[in-house]
C-alpha cells in the first residue's frame, strides 16, 4: 500500500501484511509529523488467497 500527497510525494509505504489490521494501517504522519488535513491519493496492490492480483487506487481525505 502506498499513499501519495499531491505534489505525486510517497508520504506511506507498508508492503506484505494482512488486510483489516488497524495497527498497519497509515496514521497521517509523514517522516513522524502530522500532515495538513488534504486530499492523499492510494495504491494497493492486493494478492488474493488463490494468488491472483488486483490494485485498487483511489483517493482520501486526511482529516483533524
Amino acid at each position: 500500500m502506498s499513499i501519495y500527497d499531491r505534489w505525486g510525494e510517497q508520504v506511506f509505504l507498508k508492503e506484505n501484511f494482512q488486510a483489516n489490521a488497524p495497527q498497519e494501517g497509515w496514521n497521517g504522519l509523514f517522516k513522524n509529523e502530522k500532515l495538513n488535513p488534504g486530499v492523499f491519493v492510494y495504491v494497493i496492490e492486493v494478492e488474493w488467497k488463490n494468488e491472483e492480483r488486483q490494485i485498487l487506487k483511489g483517493d482520501l481525505t486526511l482529516i483533524r
